[in-house]
């Protein structure tokens, strides 16, 4: 993805357009503001944008005053614009947990949410450009990271129809990744068996505690050695990504309105240097941006459309006997 930089005043610039640099900025980075009213907020994940009536931003990640919390976004020039625009009459509104501005013109207090007034020259104007084999936007790439994920709990669906114990289940499904991605091997202990990993791995006490419904730790890789089954901090963090978190949205474990949160916010453990060198220009700061960069990879160099049945038929013979 190749990003061209305009030099030019905001004001001659479309808000819809202003509305995506905003987006993609925020995508790139989190950012921190004080509000008029002078509370603390974190954007950690800037949500989607509404390319319909209603909010501009929709399930924006926010940290206010240190809570975390879900909501709406709109974005004016001008803090007069939302009574200008009539959005004081619509509903669709009502909730609205941010409301960031250029100038801040009027007095805000029949506006719902918290008043932040950002800088036009913090952000940059993006030419849109098509490449054939690019992700073309980080829209693309968000999309792109949340097929993974469903795509691996539809996989995890099929194969509950050959075994229908669910701990089992994960156990298989956590050792036919590892299978998959032969350069794990070098990371696992010496000692250690794969089906010795992957049970001390199924069987931790954070694993545990999750399949009985408790929130996801904000920060996984910071999960404590004994809790993790004592297993290496990376190869946790790989099996709870590419077979746990699947998992949790095959079995709707949980609060899944929680679980979006640590999707959208849960930072990179480590570098992914192939990714960097062949995709330099898209940012791989959080987790679901490599995680989307690895889908469209395999969607459009691996075809990316194998069955399921074909992905664990070598391996159900001789592994469900030994696991059950």
């Amino acid at each position: 993805m190749k990003r061209h930089n305009f030099t030019r005043n905001a004001s001659e610039v479309h808000e819809r357009e202003l509305q995506l640099a905003i987006h993609s900025s925020w995508l790139i980075a989190s950012r921190r503001y004080r509000s008029v009213a002078g509370n603390d907020v974190l954007i950690a994940h800037p949500g989607r944008i509404q390319p319909y009536e209603g909010p501009d931003f929709q399930n924006m990640c926010l940290i206010i005053d240190g809570v975390l919390t879900i909501g709406n976004g709109e974005f004016h020039r001008k803090t007069s614009d939302w009574f200008a625009h009539n959005h004081h009459l619509d509903k669709r509104y009502k909730d609205l947990m941010i409301h960031f501005v250029f100038i801040h013109d009027i007095d805000d207090s029949g506006i719902p949410g918290h008043t932040i007034i950002i800088n036009p020259d913090q952000f940059h104007f993006a030419e849109k450009q098509t490449q054939k084999n690019s992700v073309n936007s980080l829209d693309d790439l968000q999309d792109y990271a949340l097929n993974r994920v469903l795509r691996r709990s539809r996989e995890l669906l099929k194969l509950h129809r050959s075994i229908h114990d669910p701990i089992s289940l994960l156990e298989v499904y956590s050792m036919m990744f590892l299978q998959r991605r032969l350069s794990l091997r070098a990371r696992i202990s010496t000692g250690y068996t794969q089906k010795g990993t992957i049970h001390d791995f199924v069987h931790s006490e954070c694993i545990r505690r999750l399949r009985e419904g408790e929130k996801i730790p904000v920060n996984i890789a910071r999960v404590a050695r004994q809790d993790r089954g004592n297993i290496s901090n990376h190869l946790f963090v790989e099996l709870f990504v590419n077979c746990m978190a699947p998992y949790i949205v095959c079995f709707e474990i949980g609060d899944l309105h929680a679980f979006k949160e640590w999707y959208w916010t849960q930072p990179r453990l480590s570098v992914y240097h192939s990714l960097y060198r062949r995709f330099p220009d898209i940012p791989q700061s959080y987790m679901w941006q490599q995680q989307g960069v690895l889908e469209w990879i395999r969607e459009n160099h691996h075809g990316g459309r194998h069955s399921c049945s074909e992905i664990f038929h070598p391996y159900l013979h001789f592994m469900i006997p030994d696991i059950q």
